[in-house]
């Protein structure tokens, strides 16, 4: 848990006609890191409790990160060029030619996107408002033919 300083603001409020009161109002934010995440979103979900018992408090939404992306990023770049090999292989036989050697290749960006989901980015996208996520690899092969 990474807790950073408490922040002070003063404000006035008005509680008379020409009357004002100083108050000061005290926030801090701090951020969890956990691989237990059921405990994490039943903590969440109970800040009622804090709201029952007169604290004022925002909660902000929780980001999803995941640690295994390396990973998922490789075994996503491997299906990729199988299905590019796989299409290819199936056009040029559909044309009663055999498929050559790549002559070239290349990798576009990731998309790690909610499961299930179709959005796209020139730029990638890396979600974290979801636990499930798919890792979407696009690239580009161009083979010879014979």
């Amino acid at each position: 848990m990474t807790i950073p300083p408490i922040t002070v603001n003063q404000t006035q409020r008005q509680v008379a006609r020409k009357q004002f009161v100083t108050e000061y109002l005290l926030a801090q934010s701090f951020q969890v890191t956990t691989h237990d995440l059921r405990s994490l979103e039943s903590s969440a979900a109970s800040v009622s409790t804090l709201l029952e018992q007169g604290l004022t408090l925002t909660v902000g939404r929780i980001s999803y990160v995941s640690t295994e992306l390396s990973n998922a990023r490789l075994k996503a770049l491997q299906a990729a060029t199988r299905n590019a090999s796989d299409r290819a292989r199936i056009i040029v036989e559909g044309v009663g030619g055999q498929l050559g050697g790549v002559r070239s290749a290349s990798l576009g960006v990731y998309q790690i996107v909610p499961r299930n989901s179709n959005q796209i980015s020139d730029y990638g996208i890396n979600d974290t408002s979801t636990k499930e996520k798919d890792v979407i690899a696009v690239v580009s092969v161009t083979f010879g033919v014979d």
